[in-house]
């Protein structure tokens, strides 16, 4: 009986270090063995560096030729929410988006009069911005493209945290904080795979 349960431990010890073989060695204060850092790394399909996960997502889909995707989703998903921070390389179209809490209802953002999303965000406690992004996808991202996107993104890369605030379709207004440890590692690998 007691060989039983020692099996049992050994073979969770080993899936957890399995979980390891992905994660970002530049910083061991992040855990990424539970179930929220596999689901942000797609059980280590995709790479983490920092609280990002970076990976090629082209594969999934047959219209495209590349779609290179580095999200920040880790620790909103530990609290059960699922909003992303996003910057993506689509067939050479460079990418920033925010994408709506995919399990919230309504699972939409706000779209203004001018058929903007109003996105407000502070980066490191510091400078606050406020802009309208582009709706896409029915109402559930707010995105930037180029040399937009490669403003905001230039930034993240050097920046240790931001915080939104944007409103859902039923006027629920949302802080979400981003960790951008690890940014400034993904982002350049994104730029490059845009050429830029």
């Amino acid at each position: 009986m007691r060989l039983k349960y020692l099996s049992i431990a050994l073979l969770i010890s080993a899936s957890a270090a399995t979980a390891q073989d992905w994660a970002d060695p530049d910083h061991p204060e992040i855990d990424y063995s539970g179930v929220y850092g596999q689901l942000a790394s797609e059980n280590g399909y995709k790479e983490m560096m920092g609280w990002w996960s970076y990976g090629d997502d082209s594969k999934g889909y047959d219209d495209i030729d590349q779609l290179v995707v580095a999200a920040n989703e880790y620790q909103l998903m530990n609290e059960h929410k699922h909003w992303t921070l996003a910057g993506e390389c689509l067939d050479g179209t460079l990418i920033v988006a925010l994408n709506h809490d995919v399990s919230a209802a309504p699972r939409t953002f706000a779209v203004a009069d001018d058929g903007f999303i109003d996105v407000n965000y502070t980066v490191d406690g510091k400078h606050r911005y406020e802009e309208g992004w582009v709706e896409s996808m029915a109402g559930t991202r707010a995105a930037l493209y180029n040399e937009d996107a490669y403003t905001i993104l230039k930034d993240f890369a050097e920046t240790s945290e931001v915080v939104f605030e944007v409103t859902s379709a039923d006027g629920t207004a949302n802080e979400l904080k981003f960790d951008l440890t690890g940014s400034e590692e993904a982002l350049p690998r994104l730029f490059a795979e845009c050429g830029l």
